[in-house]
């Protein structure tokens, strides 16, 4: 039994429509710029969105009631900057951790689309003691 040649022609094109749109996402993604607090308002003016790393300023972290967003300062050597995140806030979110938030800037604040933590210094390997 022959597949008609106008099937296989139509499943080739959905195939090819969808691997592109997979590369696309992937490429977008890739191209997402690390950039320091001071730099954000700049980069935003040729790319949609940037990602910042930096530490949560001491004082400043405000979780909505049943952990769905977040407001806290996000400081690193360049500056600080406000950062509202709507997502479910990590239980890793902690005043003077390390975060990772990639967004756009609205009037002034740091609308993060993603907010990503590093783990705390106390799961790195403690030093030996010296047997000496």
């Amino acid at each position: 039994m022959r597949v008609p040649k106008s099937k296989l022609v139509v499943a080739l094109g959905i195939f090819l429509v969808g691997f592109s749109y997979l590369v696309y996402g992937a490429v977008r993604e890739a191209s997402t710029y690390s950039v320091p607090v001071r730099d954000i308002p700049e980069f935003l003016n040729s790319k949609p969105e940037v990602r910042v790393i930096g530490k949560v300023k001491q004082g400043s972290i405000a979780k909505q009631p049943g952990g769905l967003g977040a407001f806290f300062v996000l400081t690193d050597e360049t500056g600080e900057i406000p950062v509202v995140y709507r997502g479910a806030a990590p239980d890793m979110l902690r005043e003077g951790g390390q975060v990772i938030v990639q967004g756009t800037l609205v009037n002034g604040t740091f609308q993060a689309k993603t907010l990503l933590t590093s783990c705390p210094s106390r799961y790195s390997a403690e030093p030996e003691a010296n047997p000496s």
